[in-house]
């Protein structure tokens, strides 16, 4: 039998589970001890330290920090540490502000002024542009700042203006450039006239020509609407401060266990951060050519800009931000994002990952994914695959009700906006999991924090559907947000049946390790094709193979320029990335490429689909080079399933579009994953697997195995799987015959008894004491019942009923949402998820017997405005199942 499956409940092993914990200045030890053993009796063996401390690495930070050490180490239990007190990463403990300002966020700004000629002889003031508390900027800034802007909403208040006045060095004029410009459209026209040389004495001097002219001021300035005293995320000295002031000294205290009791930071959120806000809804964006505020800048991208156009960059500046000449307007935006994100890449997740590996321990993190954040500007670092790419793991939140039970709809209004569910449920995990396998240093490893500000509406079946979201795509490492306080974990995660859960998902998390996923398929990553022009975003691809059963990686070009990075290889007409092996190459509709990629994909012989159409243009060169592209295919997105099932690695007899699989394989074992993830329909379909070995069936919830009772056809294996809704099933190859299974239950006869309940209820945490018990007319709805509309605790249903001794089990139809069992006064078990079934053939006795049945909901209340609460209680119709033996 395979290793692992032998050590799937032994608690060995790697720690898989790592929940934050936060702890707050003066945090007692009998406070950390009860919380770190609490957390052990959840099967748990792990954390991530997030400090709460008045004065990060201040004295009491380090008397609470040596405190939790030592509990730890006696509990055998790992952590890990957030580089920040709180998110983005990037202020560096205060350092930037107090020790080195010079090291604050560099931007590039510009102020223009239209002129009409022919003018000869004008003259345009500079001087007072570089000056960063221009009194003009000040009113347009308070004039423009939204609501969750830094000031907190300071629209047509003047009385603020102090608030706007930052004591930072003058503005560094960079260039000066006029463009003819389209006075209906307001497009820039033509090329850009250098004017730089005309400035004296703070005056630019021009004979305007005749015509509509848009005269273009841009400089160098630290003046930033959001965090402006954090690091500059492409300079290398700039990031420097945050391993100085926060890695170094905790190497310096606790240097003897890096890498063993200490596994590694965790950076949260990481960003360019030059505009205000997330731009999280579907009609905002942070992208290149979209944002009006200043950018990001170093002096390092200046250099590497002259390297790359040589010296012509500069007159394209405006195009950044201005509507201009298509072609030169994509070069300077797609190189300005690419040589960007390159140095976030160098500068910022090599430097501090390699700082972390040289010191024996590990570096991981995630950035903001959301709505399209991954591949811009903002809140985001530009473009995910790079900005991962030094670290251990590759790491995604999923937080604000971003996945849920069928919300995989374009248009998702969550209650503050409108989300894409599409994205967040095809493609967020994807991206993940995606990094994962083709960067040699991450091993296959995919953390996740998850369920961060979540409703408290949403309760364990909820959560069970999200980390299924996140494992059918890769996701092996967990790491759970429940809004905690210094003293608790929050209802949901310190609920009586949570261990249920964290065995399960540890049993998935171990099985997806020490091995290679399995997809015949990768699809281009978007991020270059946004920056460019008009793009097809990568979730639409997604979603279609998703539902075709035909999984996939996403590759950015990366892999393709940079082969020694990602272990690239093409033979056979297959492509190799890292240990992967994929049989075709799906690319997105995208209108703008360089020549560079071009020449790249033309070069590979292997099968590539591009959605819709061909590239339309290539920045950089002759159109005619999209002729070398005349080999590859073209595909409807409708029609991208039914092109790439030759290559599928399994297949069905009939459509079942709500089913996701997840293939791994280790050494001798093939693991397929089954989930559900429609929540209204079963999922009833015979699967044919290229796999003719010995097989089992396994339920990682129960830890339980099945015979999978194979048949051999000319299609391959064939298994009947059928699935309730959420549900996930196991199908294993291999070494397989020493299982034991359990043989499947034969129910001969159903019976619907009338039975007369009590309901008693217990609020919140003072489980077990209920209230009196009150006669129930008939089991229904308790949300709709007088006084329980607002409700957060358990309901205790009791009945009695006479019984002949046969073995029998009991259905309790519909209930919501955690059920535990007792009978006559034996504990039977506790599900929250449908069928809620409970053997009770041990407990059964003749005659009459007493029969308790506690209804644990999630929270209900008015302060969780963006939830639809379900029906809850024990609604049945319960049935006794008589079974033979």
């Amino acid at each position: 039998m395979d290793r692992i499956l032998k050590e799937l409940d032994s608690g060995s092993g790697e720690k898989y589970l790592m929940p934050f914990f936060d702890f707050a200045e003066g945090t007692d030890r009998a406070t950390v001890r009860k919380r770190l053993e609490m957390l052990k009796s959840m099967g748990i063996e792990s954390m991530l330290g997030s400090p709460r401390s008045a004065e990060y690495m201040g004295w009491a930070f380090w008397q609470d920090m040596d405190i939790m050490v030592e509990e730890l180490q006696r509990l055998d239990m790992t952590f890990w540490i957030q580089d920040e007190q709180t998110y983005p990463t990037g202020q560096a403990n205060g350092w930037i502000l107090r020790r080195y300002p010079q090291h604050r966020k560099l931007l590039v700004d510009r102020r223009y002024v239209d002129a009409v000629g022919p003018l000869p002889g004008a003259s345009f003031p500079v001087a007072c542009w570089m000056n960063p508390n221009n009194i003009k900027d000040l009113v347009t800034l308070i004039c423009n700042e939204p609501d969750d802007g830094e000031y907190g909403g300071a629209a047509g208040n003047t009385v603020r203006m102090k608030s706007f006045i930052q004591n930072i060095p003058d503005n560094e004029l960079l260039h000066v450039v006029a463009w003819r410009k389209d006075g209906s459209t307001g497009e820039l026209l033509g090329d850009g006239v250098d004017l730089t040389e005309n400035v004296k004495d703070g005056w630019l001097y021009w004979d305007v020509p005749e015509g509509i002219w848009s005269i273009f001021i841009i400089f160098r300035t630290y003046r930033c609407r959001r965090n402006r005293d954090y690091f500059n995320i492409m300079d290398r000295d700039s990031v420097k401060v945050l391993i100085e002031a926060l890695y170094e000294p905790m190497y310096d205290r606790y240097h003897d266990i890096f890498g063993t009791t200490f596994r590694g930071f965790f950076s949260d959120e990481t960003e360019f951060g030059n505009m205000p806000g997330f731009n999280l809804h579907r009609n905002e964006s942070s992208a290149i050519g979209k944002v009006k505020d200043p950018l990001p800048w170093c002096r390092e991208l200046e250099q590497r800009l002259d390297q790359t156009m040589d010296g012509a960059w500069k007159n394209l500046l405006p195009l950044l931000w201005e509507k201009g000449p298509e072609k030169p307007m994509s070069l300077i935006r797609f190189t300005y994002m690419d040589l960007a994100t390159q140095l976030v890449q160098k500068n910022f997740s090599q430097q501090i990952g390699t700082w972390c590996r040289e010191h024996g321990c590990m570096y991981i993190g995630h950035f903001v994914e959301d709505a399209g954040n991954h591949a811009r500007l903002g809140a985001g670092a530009g473009h995910f695959f790079r900005a991962e790419y030094g670290m251990d793991m590759a790491g995604i939140d999923v937080v604000e009700n971003q996945i849920l039970p069928g919300h995989d709809y374009h248009v998702y209004n969550w209650g503050h906006g409108e989300y894409s569910g599409t994205e967040f449920t095809y493609a967020l995990a994807k991206l993940g999991a995606s990094a994962s396998h083709i960067d040699p240093k991450k091993k296959g490893r995919t953390m996740c924090e998850a369920f961060a500000a979540y409703d408290s509406g949403h309760g364990l079946r909820d959560f069970k559907c999200v980390v299924d979201n996140l494992m059918s795509r890769g996701v092996n490492y967990i790491m759970p947000n429940f809004g905690l306080a210094p003293d608790a974990f929050g209802p949901l995660m310190e609920h009586r049946i949570f261990p249920q859960m964290t065995k399960y998902m540890t049993r998935i998390c171990r099985l997806h390790q020490e091995g290679i996923h399995i997809a015949p398929v990768a699809v281009l990553y978007h991020g270059e094709a946004e920056w460019a022009g008009n793009y097809m975003p990568m979730h639409e691809p997604l979603k279609v193979l998703a539902q075709s059963q035909i999984d996939c990686d996403i590759l950015p070009m990366d892999v393709f320029c940079y082969p020694e990075r990602y272990e690239t290889q093409v033979r056979g007409r297959k492509l190799y990335v890292n240990k992967e092996e994929y049989h075709a190459l799906v690319i997105p509709t995208v209108e703008f490429m360089t020549s560079a990629y071009v020449r790249t994909l033309a070069a590979l012989d292997l099968p590539i689909y591009f959605i819709d159409k061909l590239p339309e243009h290539i920045i950089d060169a002759d159109d005619s080079e999209l002729d070398t592209l005349s080999d590859c295919s073209v595909v409807s997105l409708d029609g991208l399933g039914y092109a790439l099932e030759q290559w599928a690695d399994i297949s069905l007899s009939s459509p079942v579009p709500g089913l996701r699989y997840y293939h791994y394989r280790r050494r001798e074992l093939d693991s397929y994953m089954f989930f559900q993830e429609d929540p209204w329909h079963e999922a009833e379909t015979d699967i044919f697997f290229k796999d003719h070995r010995p097989c089992v069936l396994y339920d990682a919830l129960e830890g339980k195995y099945y015979r999978a009772e194979p048949l051999k056809t000319e299609r391959g294996t064939q298994i009947h799987l059928k699935l309730r809704p959420l549900q996930t099933l196991f199908v294993f190859f291999g070494d397989v015959d020493d299982i034991e299974t359990v043989p499947p239950i034969e129910i001969e006869a159903t019976v619907e008894p009338e039975l007369f309940w009590t309901v008693a209820v217990a609020e919140g945490s003072r489980y077990p004491e209920f209230g009196p018990a009150k006669p129930l007319d008939t089991l229904k709805n308790m949300g709709a019942a007088d006084g329980l509309q607002e409700f957060n605790g358990t309901l205790r249903y009791e009945t009695e009923f006479l019984w002949d001794g046969k073995p029998a089990l009991i259905d309790l139809g519909h209930a919501d949402e955690m059920a535990e069992i007792w009978l006559n006064g034996q504990f039977i078990g506790r599900k929250f998820l449908s069928p809620y079934i409970f053997d009770l053939s041990d407990a059964l006795v003749k005659g009459k017997n007493h029969l308790i049945v506690d209804i644990s909901a999630p929270p209900r209340n008015q302060d969780s405005q963006n939830t639809v609460y379900t029906p809850y209680g024990l609604m049945g119709p319960v049935k006794f199942l008589y079974t033979r033996g």
